[in-house]
């Protein structure tokens, strides 16, 4: 690739960052489906057979936007591929090709539910289209995980921060419901617990790496410093 085409790439891809990461803004995937006006499920018809292959009853199921973008589903997918998803780094590059190959997957080797012909023309395009926000979803994932590890995965510094505060909160969203599901069953330990959580997390946003929060404590200091500067001061009009 010559220099003009690796330029191109780059634009390319600083632009679909822009554009992908104001997209994804929510505190889970159902919310920003919901806040680009995309359906959470769409209706598919499942066949149950009986031992010889008979079909006994088709049945009207729904096929769920977070069954596919499934811990395990997505697990099942990059080992048909034979691809490590935490190699998934460009938006650009790695987005349509991975998203068209998992559709294709749901299609044809994932349960009758996603077959072509039980979700329609509709339901097809609506599947494309959730697996395409799943793949810039783990994009996104990766692009933000490296970013706080100090490597440079964003091309825009500002969309990083940004992205890094949403993912950060979706992390919390989910450890709230995982916290709460816990310590319902031991009431005694609830106040502990949720001290501990929202302290770890505190935590973890003042470590996010910004240029306004380094200048804000670059401030602090000065101010602290200026404040023992004249409590000296004083000490020495004092005596």
């Amino acid at each position: 690739m010559g220099y003009e085409d690796q330029m191109r790439t780059l634009i390319l891809e600083a632009r679909l960052e822009r554009k992908t990461v104001m997209r994804h803004e929510g505190v889970s995937f159902y919310d920003v489906l919901r806040y680009n006006n995309i359906l959470i499920h769409h209706p598919s018809l499942e066949i149950v057979r009986d031992r010889r292959g008979n079909v006994l009853e088709r049945r009207e199921v729904s096929v769920r936007a977070q069954d596919i973008n499934d811990e395990r589903t997505l697990k099942k997918f990059f080992a048909h591929i034979n691809v490590n998803p935490n190699d998934l780094i460009s938006l650009y590059a790695d987005v349509k090709p991975h998203a068209t190959a998992l559709d294709q997957f749901l299609a044809n080797h994932h349960t009758d539910r996603y077959k072509d012909e039980h979700m329609g023309f509709e339901g097809q395009k609506w599947r494309n289209g959730i697996c395409i926000y799943t793949l810039e979803d783990i994009v996104l994932n990766n692009k933000v995980e490296g970013f706080m590890q100090k490597r440079r995965t964003f091309l825009d510094e500002d969309f990083a921060y940004f992205y890094a505060m949403v993912y950060k909160q979706r992390k919390m969203v989910k450890e709230i419901a995982r916290t709460f599901h816990h310590i319902a069953k031991e009431k005694e330990l609830f106040q502990e617990e949720l001290d501990k959580f929202f302290a770890r997390y505190c935590e973890e946003f003042r470590a996010l790496p910004t240029p306004q929060r380094t200048a804000l404590l670059k401030a602090i200091e000065r101010d602290e410093m200026e404040e023992r500067e004249e409590q000296a001061r004083e000490q020495e009009d004092a005596a």
